[in-house]
This record gives C-alpha cells, structure tokens and sequence, in this order.
C-alpha cells in the first residue's frame, strides 16, 4: 500500500487536505471514497483503508473544513465551517474531490462511504452528485429527526447569539456528546457511546483532533442539512439505481440506531430508489469500524462494495 497526502483546492478557493491510499496493482479495481465525521479527521480510517487497498480499492478521504488538517491550513478554528453556506460548501467540497479522483483514475468506478456527519453530508450528496459515484454506503446515519431539530436549530441560534457563531457551546455539547452517552452510565468516559471497544475510545481522546467542541454555527449547517436531506422532493433526486447500504451499530445512541436507519430506509425506497440494503449489527454502538469486531464489519462492506461493481 502507498499513502499519499495533497491539496485539492475548494470551490471557493480554500485549500481541502485529502489522504489517499493506493492498493499495490496498478489500477484498482475501484475507488472508495470517505467522508469522515463530526470531530474527527481522516487520518482515524488509515486501518480501513488497508483492508480495502489489500481487497484490491484504493481509497481517499479529505478533512472536512474546520477538521484536522484542513482547519491548519485554512486558518480556520477547529468546529467551524464557514460564514455562510456552510453546508453546501462542506458538500461541494466532495464533489471537488471527486472530480480530481475522476481525473487521477479516469474510468474506475467511485465508491461512497460516508460516516456519522459525513453520512449527512453524504446524504446531501447523494441528492446533488449522486450520478459521481456507483454506490454509497451510509454509516452511524438515520433518517428524520422530527421536532427536536427545530429545537436544535433554536438553540444554535441562541447560543451564536450567546458566545458567537465561531464560539464553543457547553449545552450544544449537552445536548450532543453527553446525551448520547446516558445509556452506558456508569460511564467510563465521556465517549463510551463510540464503541464498545475502549482502546479505541482512548486512542480518540487522546487525539488533539478529535471530541472537540463544534461551532453554534457548525450546528446549524448541520441542522439545516438534515433538514435539506429529510425533504421528500430533494430524496426524489437520487439516482433511483443506485445500489445504497444502510449501516448501524443497534446501540448506536446518536441516530437512534435501528429505528433511525429504517426512517431513511422506508424513504428511499418510497421514491423509488431499487436497492437499499440494511446491516444492523448487534449491541454495536456508534463507530462500527473501530468496534470490537471491526474486521467483521470490513470484510462485510468490501464484499457489499464487490457485489456493486
């Protein structure tokens, strides 16, 4: 396997860190593409990454803005996309990805996995680039919050008015990190919710670039994009054959696990959409690919991405 790091530049001008890893065949037999999610960075996938460039794909995954190496370079605080139009710039950015992957690889298939935020993201990006990749596979994801996203929203708003839009919110982070967390009290740390397993708990506190606080305005984008992906007439306008896999751990507190990926299920396949096939995974919590039985989950999305090709 060769890793490789490089820049691609944004829509609006800003420089995107991206990772890539590239299988030892000289072309690959596809390429994955991941979105990451919420405090976190790309650099926390480079295992998966080796299961999948071993199987044959090569993979690349960018840091999100306001995430890992993208916030160093823009200059940006960490939890923080942008001023305005934070969402579909965060999206845009993936399509600007894509497109240099397209141009690296020309005429191999792309793949999407898109984890926890990035699976919103990606949600989003189903909607207005879906006809850029073949497949698209949706981790830690759900369908429609109902009510308490307007009540989110609410409070972003308010506490953007409190501590700033680029501000850290200790009751966003209430109503986030440390809700997702009741279900395992007594609670060894403040993100048991992640996994089961606690090596890899540790690893991500003790990661400088991950668990941070995001921005009042960070919350709203991703609100507002949820809302955007909830909208029956925006669901309409995925490609409707497209192959798409729903994954989830089924003690995964942040998207209401099983309940919250048959929502999205029940609406993609009511517009239409052919395939759409779901794997919940016993007592699993949020991070299915840094879970105690993570080999188990990669093999099963390398052969679910085999079957797409």
């Amino acid at each position: 396997m060769q890793a490789i790091q490089f820049e691609v530049t944004t829509d609006d001008g800003l420089p995107l860190f991206v990772r890539g890893w590239l299988p030892a065949a000289e072309t690959p037999k596809a390429i994955i593409q991941i979105a990451h999610g919420m405090a976190e960075h790309s650099a926390r996938y480079q295992w998966l990454a080796t299961q999948f460039t071993q199987a044959g794909f090569a993979v690349y995954a960018n840091d999100h803005r306001g995430h890992g190496e993208t916030a160093v370079a823009q200059k940006m605080p960490h939890g923080f996309f942008a001023d305005s139009q934070g969402w579909q710039k965060v999206v845009d950015d993936l399509a600007a990805v894509n497109r240099h992957i397209q141009a690296q690889h020309v005429g191999v298939p792309v793949l999407l996995l898109a984890h926890s935020m990035g699976s919103h993201i990606g949600q989003s990006y189903l909607i207005r680039y879906g006809d850029t990749v073949s497949a698209a596979m949706l981790s830690g994801t759900r369908g429609s919050t109902g009510p308490i996203r307007y009540l989110g929203q609410l409070l972003a708003l308010v506490e953007s008015w409190r501590v700033g839009a680029r501000g850290q919110s200790g009751l966003l982070d209430s109503m986030s990190y440390d809700a997702f967390n009741k279900s395992f009290r007594p609670a060894r740390t403040r993100f048991d919710w992640l996994s089961r397993d606690q090596s890899q708990v540790d690893k991500y506190i003790a990661d400088p670039w991950c668990g941070f606080s995001c921005s009042p305005r960070m919350w709203r984008d991703l609100l507002g994009g949820l809302g955007f992906n909830d909208q029956r007439r925006q669901q309409n306008k995925i490609n409707k054959h497209l192959p798409i896999a729903l994954i989830t751990g089924a003690r995964d507190t942040s998207n209401d696990a099983e309940a919250g990926v048959r929502k999205l299920e029940k609406r993609y396949l009511a517009v239409g959409i052919k395939r759409v096939d779901v794997r919940v995974y016993a007592d699993g919590r949020h991070e299915m690919f840094n879970e105690i039985n993570r080999e188990e989950v990669a093999s099963d999305t390398i052969a679910w991405f085999n079957s797409c090709l």
